[in-house]
């Protein structure tokens, strides 16, 4: 027998407006504003599941919303109200994009199409670190928080741990005093900080300092 030849179309090409890759709080908004303009607008979001907001347990400092909430009831609310308004959502893997064409177009590819887009939009959020311990990813929104502001009120009267030499490790430390009954500030080497303000923290009664340790598994 002849050998059989497998031929695959290659995905369709889009023209858009607007792309926006992510689907976070930040994408979501963009598209809410192009498509009440009127705009052509598709976001292209990896998974739903994984973002900052989509992984918070609870939502308690943002207008309007019940401290019940969850962070992916948020982002869901935040999703169906741009797509009520033209948004088309996509969940999709983006793998190349191309920002220079003849036209002026920005060239968005996905494994379903390819997307010709006036203006793109790049809203992938701030999740690429990696773990620096063991567990930090499982509890990550479950007791590990990148952000005292956001969620040091969820803490009054707890034995907190802050993991840091730099000044951003400091201010928090700092900012949590008031809420914790213990900041256990854990530095594995020399800190960068400014040095008035560590010997400020350090001053507050319910500060105590792991000097060289380093924080390598954590349950909650």
């Amino acid at each position: 027998l002849p050998p059989t030849s497998l031929h695959m179309s290659p995905p369709p090409t889009i023209d858009i407006d607007v792309a926006i890759i992510g689907g976070g709080p930040a994408g979501c908004t963009c598209a809410l504003y192009t498509s009440r303009a009127s705009l052509k607008t598709v976001v292209l979001d990896k998974n739903p599941a994984v973002g900052a907001l989509a992984i918070t347990s609870h939502i308690a400092n943002y207008p309007g919303v019940d401290k019940s909430m969850t962070g992916s009831e948020l982002l869901t609310m935040m999703r169906d109200q741009a797509i009520q308004y033209g948004t088309e959502y996509r969940r999709t893997q983006v793998f190349m994009v191309e920002t220079v064409s003849e036209d002026g177009r920005k060239i968005v590819y996905t494994p379903e199409a390819t997307f010709r887009a006036r203006a793109l939009v790049l809203a992938t959020g701030a999740m690429g670190r990696p773990p620096t311990f063991k567990g930090e990813d499982t509890y990550l929104g479950k007791g590990v928080s990148y952000c005292a502001t956001c969620d040091g009120a969820f803490y009054v009267g707890s034995e907190v741990a802050v993991v840091g030499t730099n000044t951003e490790a400091v201010e928090e430390a700092m900012y949590l005093t008031k809420f914790a009954k213990t900041v256990h500030w854990i530095t594995s080497g020399e800190v960068k900080g400014e040095e008035y303000m560590m010997e400020q923290l350090l001053g507050c009664e319910n500060v105590r300092r792991w000097e060289k340790t380093k924080m390598v598994e954590g349950h909650f």
